[in-house]
């Protein structure tokens, strides 16, 4: 054993998240998932870490309102011991996305302990790794926050959806709904046909990504404030992103081949979202590529993703809970016959194995756009970006 981390449960991450960046410097690392209400969101606190739990999630019928998280050297040989010592068995292990395998038990008292586990090859995590980690809360805006909606809203469309897909579509050009359909990939089969062609017919596509660019823009404006949206590493976080995200090959990159063909902003604080959604879409697109290496389907991906959450059933993640039940239920069964979920709806090695492959070859994806940086570079980048993500996150990107 050779760590001990706090976890503190929590119904309101963001609160949180305010309080312990204003008061102790805190920086969000990462968080589970990557959109909509977050489950676990990791911060930083000088050489210390902590994790923030939804109180939803394991542990959060116990008393305590803090937990402790223990690094063990081989979390199943610990697990193996648990229960003839008194305690017992309370979720996982599960091979989590920033390179954990994690376990969750409550000792003889009843108290919850989580145990971790660095997995082999992922302690430190990647350049890609560390920049989508910087970069996703200021692409985050356009979702989250409220001039996106706006904007697209005053253009004429209808409803939030209607907007997402005329405007995140809009650089492919007036394509059919397959089309779109096959780029975004974790959309369930007919999800797009509900919303193109249609939101072109009286919108043009390129109105739309024009205000989704205008949206997003003013609201990174608003969060980061005068002082940090005018500031000169603003300007260089901008600078450098933009070198990133427009250096890379777009072979096989069909969202980011299609944003590359856009205009890049001359304004500071909309060429920062500019590239940073760039980069975004180019980690996606190797995302879909890693997913169909694994012969792994968008709806199939979110039941992984719930599972790794410690989501269950995972039937019941915000993503898919919509879909037919005969729909849902195709598809816990074909995971079952591949052998990645057992009869219950649980990870089996093989499922935890295939979510972390996944994961890292993401990741490997991800990199050829920082390849354009010099080393120095890309700590500067990094520097120049800690205090401007640190803003959005506490203000979670909306």
């Amino acid at each position: 054993m050779s760590t001990i981390q706090p976890v503190i449960l929590t119904d309101d991450h963001d609160v949180l998240l305010g309080f312990y960046t204003q008061l102790f410097g805190a920086q969000e690392i990462f968080r589970v998932p990557e959109e909509g209400p977050a489950f676990y969101v990791g911060l930083r606190i000088g050489d210390t870490d902590l994790g923030l739990v939804a109180k939803a999630g394991p542990g959060a019928g116990a008393a305590p309102r803090i937990v402790l998280s223990i690094e063990v050297d081989d979390v199943d040989v610990t697990l193996g011991r648990v229960t003839a010592l008194g305690g017992s068995l309370n979720g996982g292990p599960n091979d989590m996305p920033w390179g954990q395998r994690v376990a969750h038990i409550k000792d003889p008292d009843g108290n919850p302990v989580n145990l971790t586990q660095p997995v082999p090859g992922e302690t430190a995590a990647p350049t890609a790794r560390r920049m989508f980690e910087l970069l996703e809360p200021i692409c985050l805006v356009t979702f989250l926050a409220d001039e996106c909606n706006e904007e697209l809203a005053a253009l004429g469309h209808r409803t939030y959806w209607d907007g997402y897909f005329a405007s995140r579509a809009a650089p492919l050009g007036r394509v059919p709904a397959q089309v779109v359909h096959a780029a975004f990939y974790n959309f369930a089969e007919g999800e797009a046909a509900r919303h193109i062609p249609s939101a072109w017919e009286t919108i043009p596509p390129e109105a739309s990504v024009a205000a989704r660019e205008r949206g997003s823009a003013a609201s990174l404006r608003r969060i980061l404030g005068p002082e940090l949206a005018g500031s000169p590493g603003l300007v260089r976080a901008a600078d450098l992103t933009t070198k990133a995200a427009t250096n890379a090959p777009t072979e096989g990159r069909v969202m980011y081949a299609a944003m590359r063909t856009l205009p890049v902003p001359g304004d500071p604080v909309a060429r920062l979202w500019h590239s940073a959604t760039m980069l975004r879409e180019h980690r996606g697109d190797g995302h879909v590529a890693a997913l169909l290496g694994a012969r792994i389907s968008g709806t199939e991906a979110h039941v992984l993703s719930a599972l790794a959450q410690d989501i269950h059933p995972p039937e019941s993640f915000g993503r898919i809970h919509h879909l037919p039940k005969e729909r849902l239920t195709a598809v816990m069964e074909g995971l079952r016959d591949r052998g990645l979920v057992d009869a219950d709806g649980h990870f089996t090695d093989a499922g935890r194995e295939t979510r972390r492959r996944i994961e890292s070859v993401t990741d490997d994806l991800a990199a050829p756009p920082y390849d354009a940086l010099t080393p120095a570079e890309l700590d500067e980048l990094t520097s120049v970006l800690e205090p401007l993500t640190a803003k959005v996150v506490a203000a979670g990107s909306q």
